[in-house]
């Protein structure tokens, strides 16, 4: 389980000025399960819950996504002798699911994707089976959505992501 704060680098929303968009904020909650391909290298799947505030200088526009992600992981072997249980990895991800925005007028929502989300960080293996990790990275995400009227927006963005979390190896 981990969780990320997110903060916007770039957006792109049709039919917006991107120089409206005064911040981009979200939260993630993220649950996946790690298969061990061969050694140092982890395949997982599993799914995030996202939810994201943007601001502009109309409105505030709060979002929620719910994505299933397939993610892969490569583990470089323990690089300090004096602590045997740390290990650096680099990762990335893809993510596809359902996406809600509401704005002063309306609900949208739509699909979006994750692709490509990449990723490094540290694990630390502190007892037996549960490890501390913390982990950045970068990751573009495309929106598709659909208001009541019919209108159609997409919205393009690039993400930077740090976050905490603890793993359990059964």
């Amino acid at each position: 389980m981990r969780r990320f704060y997110d903060r916007g680098l770039t957006t792109a929303i049709s039919e917006a000025k991107s120089e409206d968009i005064t911040s981009r904020e979200a939260s993630d909650l993220e649950l996946l399960y790690y298969c061990k391909i061969i050694e140092g290298l982890n395949v997982g799947f599993g799914g995030r819950y996202q939810t994201e505030l943007t601001r502009s200088f109309a409105i505030d526009a709060p979002s929620t996504r719910y994505y299933l992600l397939f993610a892969i992981r490569y583990f470089f072997p323990s690089p300090i002798d004096e602590f045997p249980g740390l290990y650096v990895f680099l990762g990335g991800n893809y993510g596809y699911g359902s996406s809600s925005t509401k704005s002063a007028a309306a609900v949208a929502s739509g699909v979006a994707q994750i692709f490509p989300g990449v990723s490094g960080g540290v694990e630390y293996y502190f007892q037996s089976g549960f490890a501390l990790n913390a982990e950045a990275g970068v990751e573009a995400i495309s929106i598709r959505e659909q208001f009541p009227n019919g209108e159609t927006q997409g919205t393009n963005q690039v993400n930077s992501r740090m976050g905490l979390g603890i793993s359990a190896y059964f």
